[in-house]
Formats: C-alpha cells, sequence, structure tokens
C-alpha cells in the first residue's frame, strides 16, 4: 500500500510538472537584424554612402569624413571592370557576427568573391591584390 502511495505521488508529480512548458519571451527581431548585414561606408566611385544612422552606436563616427572618401583611380576601375565584371565597394561595416578570423587578422567575403580586411579603425577595406 505504502509503495502504490509513492508510486502514484510519482505519477502525479512528474504529470504535473511536464505538461507546464516555458515559452521564451519573444525577442524583437527588427532590432535584432539592424545590424545582421554589412553597411556600404564608400562605395566605389569614393562617395560616402552611409550616415550616422545606419552604424551602431559604438562605431567609430569619424570615418563619415570626406578625408575617408577616395574612390578608385581610373586605371583601377577599369582593371576590376575587366577582371570582375563588377566594381566593390572601398570600405565596409561589418558585424562581428558576419567576419572570420585567420592569423592574418578578421576578414569578410563581400558577395562570396571579394574579400575585405578589418583595419584599426573597425572598418572593413577591400583586399589591395584586387585593384593593384
Amino acid at each position: 500500500m505504502k509503495k502504490s502511495f509513492l508510486f502514484g505521488l510519482a505519477v502525479i508529480f512528474i504529470f504535473s510538472s511536464c505538461h507546464r512548458h516555458t515559452i521564451p519571451p519573444a525577442s524583437n527581431p527588427p532590432a535584432a537584424s539592424i545590424y545582421a548585414n554589412p553597411v556600404i561606408i564608400v562605395d566605389a566611385h569614393g562617395n560616402i554612402v552611409a550616415s550616422a544612422n545606419d552604424l551602431p552606436p559604438n562605431a567609430d563616427k569619424t570615418i563619415l569624413n570626406v578625408e575617408n572618401a577616395r574612390g578608385y583611380t581610373p586605371e583601377q576601375q577599369k582593371n576590376l571592370a575587366y577582371r570582375y565584371k563588377y566594381i566593390p565597394p572601398r570600405i565596409m561595416f561589418v558585424p562581428d557576427a558576419l567576419a572570420k578570423t585567420t592569423n592574418r587578422g578578421m576578414y569578410y567575403v563581400y558577395k562570396s568573391k571579394f574579400w575585405y580586411w578589418k583595419k584599426p579603425n573597425g572598418y572593413f577595406y577591400l583586399d589591395e591584390t584586387y585593384y593593384n
């Protein structure tokens, strides 16, 4: 009798605890996805296309100066257009979650073709081997 009573209590305890599923609170997907993609800072023609609102709060905003906006030379543009049929942007902001690390540093592959390397200012610059 005592064993069946304890067994019954154990079964009731197990069933009562199993039916309560905790559901995690819903996250805010738009806020989480704001910085989920790379942001082009300086395009191929040397134009600053990003604004301070496009960058996360902790990013260095001094990159948005006109001094940093430098396009490719006409010879470099011609070389890129001939070799790759596309002229990639010069400078990008890439979230750390998308970047990969090697012994040379952090990098990001844009459009499965162009390698960007992270510089000390926190932004990714196109590898010079593409246009030199």
